[in-house]
């Protein structure tokens, strides 16, 4: 690549015979089976064939053509990605040619050690969800001994503490690298540039992707590439031409290749631009005294080591089966000059695994000067070995030097954003195509009226109508959901005409109520006149008293627009749980040893077509004629309240890989079901494959429904509509390990542009909770901290400083108390749970009649250390109405936070089990949304968290066989004074 007159160069590292034959085995493979793949190697020397028994001969020879090749490019700065001084590989250690090089013959270079993570970190990050922040390389690995060394004038003017670079998380890391590549290349030196590291494969590619990139994302370089171009180009040229194994690294989980491109977002500010310090410059390219034919015309052996994949100087590899995988481009090749050398050397690489694509029409602006003649030069402790003498391109070169046009800084955002989005994005992927969507905890139907509304009529009243919208999760838009039926003349409308929702507790549904006045009787989706609008959530609705509740209309400046009133109703079939039992007879065999190994999997279908998994029955092993145990799946679950609904029923053969295989399916629907009250009914499993291609085929077996009976039971939404209140407590982690909280890295830093983790989780869970606690008061507590003035350590201390009362006013007053806090107290531990699950449970124990239920929140950045205390408190809490939530934020693993949630195993404490399972542990970092969206970061966790708390207390309701009470009755409206007509 080069910028201005500087190459920014890449290899990998110059290696023992070990390297070499295995360079050669794998250039073996991939050449199709040629038996000798140094077959096509001109001008081997008796002297150079000789050279193969002895390696130090070779590699002085090597590193005198690399010192050369280098000096014909100006580099000076050579930096090291290595973690090692010396790698293990094919058997023979490996090193860079600079640390092992005793006659200093790269005394004239500036060396630069910055050890970066090779590609088997990357596996951390897939598993960690594709979160690189707080994800730390393990530097206290036996392997790893590459010192960071950088010269002290490169790192002056960059502001950062690079003694710390082993506490940097994957971006930071990534970012201060990127920092120091840039500032070398930026300086006023005009020397270039080689980044390296072991092979080059991985390490290498990240950076001069990246560096490429924000190059041209500033408009320095490649100006005329449009975003699929340049993400064309870099895939192609910097990741496959380089020996990037696409497939091999994704079948290991590697996703470094997947970090490159997602991680642009960490880099569109300004501070990583070139902009600034290039518009100081002066912009024209120079040639720093060497024409590109002086670099094009070098002999093979001038052209570096021979220690790299033969890459033929592709730009992608078409079909290579371990590189490549199925990426195919359009091409027009790179071949050498002249014809008859063209033919032969398009016959030699026919079906080369590595040939080069590049098709993009060549603009003005692309073409390098005037020459003819491949204009990459790659250097090397690496470069390829296998490249012929004189070559002229066909098409854009990615060495180009374009007619600079410097983007401006605010484009520099949106140029990074859109090489991502120009290419394909991880699949999300479910089982059997079934999307994951959450079951509805229930229906509700929604009553509307109105009263006082503003009067637009001239010689009537007005004619009312009410139009609801709901609010996207993901993109925050609101849509309309329906309309009610218009009213005419009057001010005081109740609607006839419902609103029926599904309702999730565990998210926060926002609804949007627009009034209008409808004048055009024929036509209502034309403009109508705007009356006003309320905003609330529907768990506002369902928590109001008597589940019904009287907001003021707003929208219209200067007017009281009146009031709109709103009633929640559970749907009655909502509450059905079904039971039922079904066996089969004659399936299809498919186990070769022996029978079948049946189960059942139930989808209810969707809106859109598709179908969501609702229930899997157990397996019944060796037979063709299974009955399954009787099992109960809530109506909801099943048909989402419609009867009449499609349910389909999947039948497999178990296999212990987990590749089961497909026996058949068959379609009902609940209403069909329930007809099994009074008879049997029998289904035919038919398979859609077997069925088209033999005629004779008639069935893979049946199913029989045996029973079928319907129950009723109480439901979350029948305990608060009589009244049960939810009361919400907050405790914080305040110990010293979450970091200072004035820094960034800390997790506690108040930044003045984003929410920490901490806040964002009190946040997203307390603003939903928030909607079923009348008074909206909440106790909230810190613990591991030191307290000013006499430093007394306090493992419960009130937020507000109020022992009295520790009540804030509201998540608002929450999140002011914890910010205020953060100003007062010093941060220490150590961290203890016990205490504050204590004192809630002290309140809890007083309430026995149902009429409130506690919600502990504990957020906490590490490990506990009262473990023994812990799960004694959580085993006596257990049988009281109470649940605790906890959310791990940061870095850490959290295995006692797993131990403590006691969904494998029940919580025990001196022989004692835990009488219901009370605790939901989350980390947070796996809700964390990739392009920064902290609204559908904290909906995720919301939705995650809160799943359990209606089981949770429905489990406490039952245990203690506590009825819901009758909803207590209605504040009346005010009674609508007699309209005039």
């Amino acid at each position: 690549m080069r910028f201005l007159s500087q190459h920014i160069c890449r290899s990998a590292t110059l290696a023992g015979w070990g390297e070499l034959y295995g360079r050669t085995g794998y250039n073996y493979i991939f050449s199709g089976g040629a038996d000798d793949a140094w077959a096509d190697v001109e001008d081997v020397t008796e002297e150079d064939g000789a050279l193969r028994s002895s390696d130090t001969h070779l590699f002085d020879k090597v590193r005198g053509y690399d010192i050369k090749l280098l000096r014909y490019l100006s580099v000076k700065y050579i930096c090291d990605l290595m973690v090692e001084n010396k790698k293990v590989k094919f058997g023979m250690n490996v090193t860079s040619s600079e640390k092992v090089d005793k006659a200093q013959r790269y005394a004239d270079f500036t060396l630069l050690s910055i050890p970066y993570p090779g590609c088997e970190f990357f596996k951390e990050y897939k598993d960690r969800d594709y979160m690189a922040e707080g994800l730390i390389f393990n530097w206290k690995q036996d392997y790893v001994d590459a010192p960071l060394s950088i010269p002290d004038f490169l790192t002056c003017s960059l502001n950062i503490d690079w003694s710390q670079y082993q506490s940097w998380d994957l971006v930071q890391q990534t970012q201060n690298y990127l920092k120091l590549l840039l500032s070398i290349i930026n300086s006023d030196d005009d020397s270039g540039l080689l980044v390296h590291c072991i092979s080059g494969w991985d390490r290498t590619p990240l950076f001069i992707s990246l560096l490429r990139l924000s190059l041209w994302a500033d408009g320095l370089i490649h100006a005329s590439l449009k975003p699929a171009e340049i993400l064309y180009l870099t895939v192609a040229y910097d990741w496959f031409l380089f020996g990037h194994m696409l497939v091999d690294r994704l079948s290991k989980g590697e996703e470094i290749f997947f970090f490159c491109f997602n991680f642009l977002k960490h880099i569109i500010s300004e501070e990583f631009s070139a902009l600034k310090t290039q518009r100081r410059k002066s912009l024209p390219a120079r040639d720093a005294g060497f024409t590109v034919e002086d670099i094009c015309m070098l002999r093979r052996k001038d052209r570096g080591s021979t220690t790299s994949l033969g890459s033929d100087f592709s730009l992608v590899m078409e079909s290579s089966p371990g590189a490549a995988g199925s990426f195919t481009y359009e091409t027009v090749e790179l071949v050498p000059a002249g014809a008859q050398t063209q033919a032969a050397w398009r016959k030699s690489h026919s079906s080369s695994p590595q040939s080069v694509l590049w098709n993009r029409p060549q603009s003005s602006e692309d073409r390098l000067f005037s020459h003819q003649g491949l204009v990459e030069a790659k250097s090397s402790s690496s470069s390829s070995s296998n490249h012929s003498d004189n070559f002229f391109r066909m098409g854009s070169s990615p060495l180009e030097v374009p007619k600079p046009r410097l983007a401006a800084l605010s484009e520099r955002e949106t140029r990074l954003q859109e090489p991502p989005a120009a290419s394909a994005t991880r699949p999300a992927m479910s089982l059997s195509g079934a999307s994951e969507r959450s079951v509805p905890a229930t229906k509700i139907e929604i009553t509307v009226s109105c009263r006082n509304l503003l009067d637009l009529d001239t010689f009537s009243k007005s004619d009312p109508m009410v139009v609801l919208y709901t609010q996207s999760r993901a993109s925050q838009e609101w849509r309309e959901f329906g309309r009610t039926e218009v009213i005419d003349n009057t001010l005081n409308p109740d609607f006839v005409r419902k609103f029926v929702l599904d309702y999730f507790f565990e998210e926060k549904q926002n609804l949007r109520f627009d009034v209008y006045n409808v004048d055009s009787k024929t036509n209502i989706s034309k403009p109508q006149d705007f009356l006003g609008q309320a905003f609330l959530a529907l768990g506002e609705v369902i928590g109001g008293q008597g589940s019904r509740v009287e907001r003021p209309l707003t929208g219209v400046p200067g007017k009281k627009c009146g009031t709109i009133l709103l009633t929640a109703e559970e749907l009655s079939n909502c509450r059905d749980i079904a039971t039922m039992q079904l066996c089969a007879n004659k399936l299809d065999k498919k186990d070769f040893f022996g029978k079948s190994d049946p189960f059942l999997v139930f989808y209810r279908s969707n809106e859109d077509g598709t179908f969501t998994i609702c229930h899997k029955t157990e397996v019944v092993k060796n037979t063709l004629n299974p009955v399954w145990q009787p099992f109960s799946i809530p109506v909801r679950a099943l048909c989402n309240g419609d009867y009449d609904r499609t349910v389909k029923i999947d039948v497999y053969d178990w296999d212990r890989d987990g590749s089961h295989d497909f026996i058949g399916e068959f379609t009902t629907s609940y209403r069909e079901l329930s007809k099994a009250q009074n008879q049997f009914t029998v289904y035919e499993v038919l398979n859609p494959r077997k069925k088209c291609k033999k005629k004779k085929y008639v069935n893979s077996g049946t199913v029989t429904l045996l029973s079928f009976s319907v129950d009723s039971e109480f439901t979350f939404v029948d305990y608060i509509k009589g009244g049960t209140q939810l009361n919400f407590t907050v405790a914080i982690d305040f110990t010293a390990s979450n970091g200072n909280p004035l820094q960034p890295t800390s997790l506690h830093y108040m930044s003045p542009y984003q929410l920490s983790a901490y806040a964002m989780a009190l946040k997203a869970v307390g603003e939903i909770i928030q909607d079923y606690d009348s008074d909206k008061l909440f106790p909230a507590y810190g613990f591991g901290a030191k307290l000013p003035p006499e430093g007394r350590i306090s493992h419960q201390f009130p937020l507000n400083n109020n022992d009295e009362d520790p009540n804030c006013a509201g998540i608002e007053g929450v999140l002011e108390s914890y910010f205020q806090s953060l100003r007062t107290v010093q941060l220490y531990g150590p961290t203890y749970f016990a205490p504050v699950i204590n004192q809630v449970a002290r309140a809890a124990a007083k309430i026995s009649d149902g009429s409130q239920y506690y919600v502990l929140l504990i957020i906490t950045d590490g490990v506990i250390s009262d473990m023994t205390q812990t799960k004694e408190a959580i085993v006596s809490a257990s049988s009281l109405p109470m649940s605790i939530i906890i959310v791990g934020v940061g870095p850490a693993m959290f295995e006692a936070m797993e131990e403590l949630d006691g969904d494998d195993v029940r919580v025990s404490s001196r022989g004692r089990y835990a009488e219901r399972d009370i605790v939901q542990f989350v980390p947070f970092r796996d809700y964390v949304d990739r392009s920064g969206n902290q609204v559908l970061s904290m909906a995720r966790l919301a939705k995650d968290v809160l799943a359990e708390i209606p089981e949770q207390l429905l489990s406490y309701m039952r245990t203690r066989d506590i009825q819901p009470r009758p909803p207590p009755p209605a504040n009346p409206s005010p009674t609508p004074a007699p309209e005039q007509p």
